[in-house]
């Protein structure tokens, strides 16, 4: 059997997370876009909500966008038990919302891109999810998520980082999706799982 067509039956249930890889390249491809999709505290108090959900899929460079990538591809690795492709998408769109929505408690920070606070909410919700389907390991996950963040709000983030992706690191952002995507694990059924696994 061909090898690309091995690999996308072994991972067909996570293909929500390979739209979105996908989705996050085109703002990357047409730095156009990153103006009207960026998060701007202005704006969206002036209306403009879709930001709030659009930001997450805006990157300031190629080296943002492949650190954020990374984090999907250790999702799809340290997670074995896909959801349903309606609860990948509503639980991203859920902890990016929620990113987001957490800034606006900032009033010094004007703007912001990057899928990297979804992530963590994400990071946060699939961990506390396996967990509670008797996977011991999310529990782990969890808890070094869980340090991270709070280790990120003392202490800030890595200067390299920064220096990477040409902007500041927002930890606020990752802080307040990782408390929407606790929320989720904690609320949504245990038994939400895709009827296929990766290894089938």
């Amino acid at each position: 059997m061909n090898p690309l067509f091995k690999f996308l039956l072994r991972y067909r249930s996570y293909w929500p997370l390979f739209l979105l890889a996908l989705l996050t390249a085109l703002p990357v491809l047409f730095p156009q876009w990153q103006a009207p999709w960026r998060y701007d505290r202005s704006a969206v108090l002036n209306g403009e909500y879709w930001r709030l959900l659009s930001a997450n899929l805006v990157h300031t460079n190629l080296y943002h966008w492949l650190l954020n990538l990374a984090g999907l591809a250790m999702l799809v690795g340290l997670f074995d038990r896909p959801l349903p492709a309606g609860s990948w998408l509503a639980a991203i769109a859920i902890c990016g919302l929620g990113s987001t929505l957490g800034l606006l408690l900032y009033p010094d920070i004007l703007w912001y891109v990057g899928l990297s606070g979804a992530l963590h909410g994400f990071f946060c919700f699939a961990a506390l999810l396996h967990f509670r389907q008797g996977q011991g390991f999310g529990l782990a996950v969890f808890a070094l998520l869980a340090i991270k963040v709070v280790s990120e709000q003392i202490f800030g983030s890595e200067l390299g980082t920064a220096e990477l992706i040409g902007a500041a690191v927002i930890t606020q952002a990752h802080l307040w999706g990782g408390i929407s995507g606790t929320l989720l694990g904690l609320v949504l059924p245990k038994k939400l799982q895709a009827t296929t696994s990766p290894a089938d």
